[in-house]
């Protein structure tokens, strides 16, 4: 008596569906009287089975992306200008791709995290957090000596979430390419600049 209970009501099809009960009791002229309010509540279940299904889509999503992903808090001074973020939540690609133990990192500061971390990079994340831009761009964190291309966006004000692949092989296989590729040039510039000095050598022995 006085609580809501969950029961299993029976249709005419013979079909079962979920029934909230509650009882109730007070006093009359004639006695002690009862009621009983009956409500289907298929819908609402429903509605639960659906978000918790969509939540554990989530959560496989979030364990099992090679991205790497992290949520924070950004933290400003007096004047309200970005100066520290704190990490929120992070997902295990995020530990993969940075060498960051979650344990290590959720709750703390990256001033704490990463003393050495570059001020652009607060500055950029502010911005998203503050101005719900998105923006995507490549860089090298010298805290970690690695290369991202990243994509940061705000669920919410003050807050901003990254999305991130390391890149760092990638990039560092493009600047041996390219240094290939210029010693190269400058072989041939130096074999054809030989070719010429003998040329012009013969033609004055010839003559």
């Amino acid at each position: 008596i006085g609580k809501t209970i969950e029961i299993v009501g029976l249709r005419q099809d013979g079909s079962e569906f979920p029934v909230e009960l509650s009882l109730a009791q007070w006093k009359a002229k004639d006695g002690v009287v009862f009621t009983a309010i009956l409500r289907d509540i298929t819908e609402h279940r429903q509605a639960e089975d659906a978000l918790l299904a969509s939540e554990a889509r989530y959560r496989l999503l979030f364990t099992e992306m090679l991205d790497g992903f992290a949520l924070h808090d950004i933290l400003c001074d007096e004047k309200g200008q970005p100066v520290d973020y704190r990490f929120v939540q992070v997902n295990p690609a995020f530990e993969r791709l940075t060498g960051l133990a979650a344990q290590d990192v959720v709750g703390k500061t990256v001033s704490e995290v990463l003393p050495d971390t570059e001020p652009r990079w607060i500055e950029t994340y502010g911005q998203v957090a503050l101005t719900g831009q998105p923006i995507q761009f490549e860089d090298y964190s010298q805290a970690l000596d690695r290369t991202y291309w990243v994509t940061a966006f705000s669920p919410q004000h003050g807050q901003f979430a990254v999305i991130f692949e390391d890149i760092t092989a990638r990039v560092r296989a493009e600047a041996i390419r390219q240094r290939a590729e210029e010693a190269l040039r400058a072989s041939e510039k130096n074999a054809l600049a030989l070719a010429r000095e003998k040329s012009d050598l013969l033609k004055e022995v010839t003559h």
